[in-house]
């Protein structure tokens, strides 16, 4: 963990996976920091020149209400996007929960990424953490096309590559004559 100083951080990236940050939430945190509370560390990807906020919008806010000029920072070395692709399951695994407006947001928005725009129904519902019928739902509704060839690794390692484009549900012929 490494004290930043919160000017070095980067929110300009479109790393923020949720739709707005709560004001309130964000007063709480300041007020509970200046009082001494502790948080846990922000996680950040460093490009190399950059640190890009990835985890923890909301400390990194209440740290610039309190008028705190560090905060401490889990750093991952990475892209902008991998930041932004990070920051799209971050949620899923600790902090405040995700609004519905939120959840969509981040599919729509996973549907676009470049490192997850191949991804399955599934896949993007483990990482997000939302069911693969919520996936389907927001893919429906947002008209996304599902990519014709979709590229899977098979438990022994090997990558393959599968056409899907005639794969979809035949519907049921009725006979001619009965």
């Amino acid at each position: 963990m490494t004290k930043l100083n919160l000017d070095q951080i980067r929110i300009d990236g479109d790393t923020q996976a949720r739709v707005a940050l709560d004001p309130a939430q964000v007063a709480q945190y300041a007020e509970c920091l200046k009082e001494g509370d502790k948080f846990p560390a922000i996680i950040v990807f460093h490009d190399g020149s950059a640190y890009w906020l990835a985890d923890g919008f909301h400390r990194y806010h209440a740290h610039r209400q309190a008028e705190l000029a560090d905060i401490f920072a889990e750093i991952k070395i990475g892209t902008v996007e991998e930041a932004q692709l990070f920051a799209f399951g971050a949620n899923s695994r600790r902090g405040l929960s995700t609004t519905h407006e939120d959840n969509r947001n981040i599919i729509k928005r996973m549907f676009e990424h470049p490192l997850s725009r191949s991804w399955t129904n599934a896949q993007i519902a483990r990482h997000v953490g939302v069911s693969k019928m919520t996936v389907g739902r927001a893919k429906a509704s947002l008209g996304v096309q599902s990519p014709v060839k979709r590229t899977y690794t098979k438990k022994d390692g090997q990558k393959v590559t599968v056409n899907t484009e005639n794969l979809a549900t035949k519907v049921a012929q009725e006979p001619d004559d009965l």
